[in-house]
């Protein structure tokens, strides 16, 4: 790298003998960069519309105290063979923290997907133990939720 860094400045040397060969004087440009930088810079405020423009509204309104908890509870919904032939019949299945009890996953679905939550079922994963390339690791264990929904109600994950 230090070989890339002498030529470049050899280039600016040569550039700056090119410029007194002229008759420009190096030292003027270097006076106006430091006068830019002196300068204050006026900065202005601008308010941006809380609504954007062209974009739909999606109709899921959630009021921040639920939206935290959303955010604590669901990670996201699991997709698979299995789990879309469950959502036929009305049972859901999702990621969740850890920490996160059967009351806190339904009111969670609840209110973000405006349903009915008859019963949840919890499953616990826990980590297991993996060789790679003869590294010994593990693989991360998580909680699973499946969600039965009152009879007639639906989500729309995708």
């Amino acid at each position: 790298m230090s070989a890339f860094w002498k030529k470049d400045n050899k280039d600016s040397q040569d550039k700056e003998a090119s410029a007194k060969k002229d008759g420009a004087v190096v030292a003027d440009k270097k006076e106006s960069k430091a006068k830019k930088v002196s300068q204050p810079v006026e900065k202005t405020a601008k308010k941006k519309d809380s609504k954007k423009k062209g974009k739909k509204d999606k109709g899921l309104v959630v009021p921040e105290e639920k939206a935290t908890l959303i955010n604590k509870v669901l990670i996201k919904p699991m997709i698979s063979e299995a789990v879309m032939k469950a959502q036929e019949i009305g049972k859901y299945t999702f990621k969740v923290r850890m920490s996160a009890t059967k009351k806190e996953i339904a009111l969670a679905v609840e209110s973000l997907y405006k349903v009915t939550v008859r019963k949840v079922n919890v499953v616990n994963y826990g980590a297991q133990n993996k060789m790679f390339r003869g590294k010994k690791g593990s693989t991360k264990g998580y909680k699973k939720a499946i969600i039965s929904l009152k009879e007639g109600d639906k989500i729309k994950l995708f």
